[in-house]
C-alpha cells in the first residue's frame, strides 16, 4: 500500500506506473490518498508489517534522511508497536483504493 499526495511527484508516478507487473503477478497494490482522512497525515513513518494476524507478529520501521535515503531499519516485536502498526495499516487500508480504481481518477494522472 502506498500513501500519496496530490499532485503526485515525478518518483510517485514513476512508481505508480510500473505498479501493474505487480498487480499482474497477483499483489493487491492499493493506494491511500492522504487527503481521505484527517488521519492519514499522522502516519509518517515506513514500515513493513509481517505475520500481523498470528503468534508471532513483527515490524520493521524505516527512518530516512530528509533526501529520502535510509538511515535505519528497526526491527520489533513488542506489543504495542505491533499494535500501532496494525491501526495504521487499518486507517490507510480503510480508505484506500484499488491501484486501478485509483489510475482511473482524474487527478492521478
Amino acid at each position: 500500500m502506498q500513501l500519496v499526495h496530490l499532485p503526485l511527484s515525478d518518483y510517485t508516478r514513476y512508481e505508480l506506473a510500473v505498479y501493474p507487473e505487480n498487480t499482474a503477478a497477483g499483489e493487491d497494490v492499493r493506494i491511500t490518498r492522504r487527503d481521505a482522512h484527517p488521519g492519514l497525515n499522522d502516519l509518517d513513518t515506513d514500515f513493513w508489517l509481517f505475520d500481523a494476524e498470528t503468534a508471532e507478529p513483527s515490524v520493521v520501521w524505516f527512518r530516512y534522511t530528509p533526501g529520502g535515503e535510509i538511515v535505519s531499519r528497526d526491527y520489533s516485536d513488542d506489543p504495542t508497536e505491533i499494535q500501532r502498526a496494525r491501526g495504521q495499516r487499518d486507517l490507510a487500508l480503510a480508505h484506500s483504493l484499488a491501484l486501478s480504481d485509483f489510475m482511473a481518477l482524474p487527478a492521478a494522472g
